[in-house]
């Protein structure tokens, strides 16, 4: 596997662990993770952003919206726990459920 790299901006890391409880230093993980489900942003058209759905390092589930800076680059926007739906999405993917 390749080593990936991470950035974001530490006022926004900062301003999400208040208004979500993630850091965005915990959500890293997902994107080593086999079950991490990822698709395009489809509201965001002045840039390629894209939707992460995986177990963080502290096996949460989260949902983190990121961009590929380079090919071994991710810029991460925003982290957050993932709602009921999410959930039921992950689960049916991963485990069938």
């Amino acid at each position: 596997m390749e080593e990936l790299y991470f950035e974001w901006d530490e006022d926004k890391r900062k301003s999400n662990i208040i208004k979500h409880g993630v850091d965005f230093a915990d959500v890293v993980s997902i994107f080593y993770e086999e079950s991490t489900l990822t698709i395009a942003d489809p509201r965001h058209y002045d840039e390629e952003r894209y939707i992460a759905l995986g177990l963080d390092a502290k096996t949460r589930l989260v949902v983190v919206v990121h961009v590929y800076r380079d090919e071994d680059v991710i810029r991460i926007i925003s982290a957050r726990l993932a709602d009921f739906k999410e959930k039921q999405q992950f689960e049916q993917v991963n485990y069938g459920r």
